[in-house]
């Protein structure tokens, strides 16, 4: 997993390379929001919006949904890797993940500090971001706690932090859960939460960015739009 923060870190400076005078916006999903704030040397962000990211450790789950998240990354998990090669989709994330990323996540889910036991310096990092933080969580999602939401959202101790941890009633939908948030069904009652945060932002940056900025939120509204199809 640490191999891909540097893809993302390498994503992002191509990124600011295209257009260095554009606003940074991010929208980190799950370890997306974990990984947000530790790209800084890539480009700080303007602002950042988080979906469903906060720590893994499993004592941050409700009493019985911890123990099966600890035999998972003690047991389950590391037995999968061994006899697959991998760690196959069907056993929870509809994703095949490599047995590296999966033995550094379980490894990080069984620390209290999660990823800042391996990597302590990430928390410095975590530490000098700034900027306006809006993390959305969701009452029923199992991957992301809001006690875990509120340790990842606790590092970001100079960020300017707004979180709303939403039930799917509040917005008008029967489940939202991990991956919701990106469906087309939540495409009304919920991404004006991420997309009004990201004006907002541009609205405070510079005057000489505010055009540029608008057509860039236009085009992110649009690869949104088009996911829908």
């Amino acid at each position: 997993m640490s191999d891909w923060i540097d893809d993302a870190a390498a994503a992002q400076r191509w990124l600011v390379e295209q257009g260095p005078h554009l606003p940074l916006l991010c929208v980190g999903h799950s370890f997306g929001g974990q990984a947000a704030t530790v790209l800084s040397n890539a480009g700080r962000p303007d602002a950042i919006v988080t979906v469903g990211a906060g720590s893994g450790f499993w004592r941050g789950s409700p009493t019985g949904l911890a123990a099966r998240r600890w035999l998972a990354w003690t047991v389950a998990l590391p037995t999968m890797c061994r006899t697959f090669g991998y760690l196959p989709g069907w056993a929870g994330l509809g994703e095949d993940l490599p047995a590296g990323v999966a033995r550094q996540w379980a490894k990080w889910c069984r620390a209290e500090g999660y990823f800042l036991g391996e990597y302590p310096q990430w928390r410095a990092m975590m530490a000098a971001y700034d900027g306006p933080v809006l993390a959305l969580s969701f009452t029923d999602d199992d991957y992301a706690p809001v006690p875990n939401v509120r340790w990842l959202l606790g590092r970001l101790t100079n960020a300017d932090v707004e979180h709303r941890h939403l039930r799917p009633g509040q917005v008008d939908l029967p489940r939202v859960g991990h991956f919701g948030f990106f469906r087309a069904s939540a495409a009304g009652p919920l991404w004006s939460h991420a997309v009004l945060a990201l004006q907002h932002a541009t609205r405070q940056a510079s005057l000489g960015r505010v055009r540029p900025a608008s057509r860039a939120l236009r085009d992110v509204m649009a690869d949104l739009q088009y996911g829908q199809a």
